[in-house]
């Protein structure tokens, strides 16, 4: 029926939120579910900023959950292409953090 709401586009289907990235953007994802920080303090300066070159095992930003910090390192050499998450952004497994373009 036309007006009606399951004529609307997009009804029932879930789109990414990612926009589709070059072949040379690689993504580091959280490890776990918790609040994502840039800097190890308030006062410090952010772990990395756009533009930025990183090695493998780089601390990009912290995770917290129950009150323990974990680094999130970046798994490929590049350059910060951009940085999704927000400082004391609550942030899911899996979640895309970072983005790394080698």
């Amino acid at each position: 029926v036309a007006g009606s709401a399951a004529g609307l586009p997009g009804e029932g289907v879930i789109e990414s939120l990612e926009p589709e990235l070059p072949e040379n953007v690689v993504p580091i994802t959280a490890p776990m579910t918790g609040v994502f920080y840039h800097a190890a303090s308030p006062d410090s300066p952010p772990y990395v900023t756009v533009g930025q070159t990183v090695e493998p095992g780089d601390t990009v930003g912290l995770i917290e959950t129950m009150k323990l910090f974990n680094d999130v390192t970046s798994t490929i050499g590049g350059t910060v292409y951009d940085i999704l998450a927000r400082n004391e952004e609550q942030v899911e497994a899996g979640q895309t953090l970072i983005l790394i373009q080698t």
